[in-house]
């Protein structure tokens, strides 16, 4: 996950710049680590450990993360009944992890993870 926060947020850089002509003179980062890949493209990187509980700025764009995760959760969920990810936001609950048992793997579901990895195995 940590790796795709980091791409996440280079593309998030990317489409700021390139998009909008948008040079933002500070990133803060919710967390303990500084995107590598941004370093050199920008003058100050702030991590900031707990940053939701002491940036606006991060508070916000992490209810509007979430709110979007919620969103898509949903129009996952219409595709894919079987599954509730109306109800888990893909987080792997004992009754999602009956569902992948029941009807395997749906396209969403993170390969990476050890849960569907074992299941993944288990098949082969």
């Amino acid at each position: 996950i940590l790796q795709a926060t980091k791409l996440a947020m280079l593309a998030a850089y990317c489409d700021l710049k390139n998009k909008y002509a948008i040079l933002p003179e500070i990133i803060l980062v919710d967390g303990n680590f500084s995107p590598f890949a941004l370093q050199d493209k920008i003058q100050k990187i702030e991590p900031i450990i707990k940053g939701d509980q002491k940036s606006l700025s991060i508070a916000a764009a992490s209810i509007m993360a979430k709110e979007f995760r919620d969103s898509l959760m949903l129009e996952i969920h219409h595709k894919y009944l079987q599954f509730g990810f109306n109800k888990h936001a893909g987080y792997g609950t004992k009754f999602h992890v009956e569902m992948i048992r029941e009807f395997g793997i749906c396209e969403f579901h993170r390969k990476s993870f050890e849960t569907i990895k074992s299941m993944i195995n288990a098949d082969n």
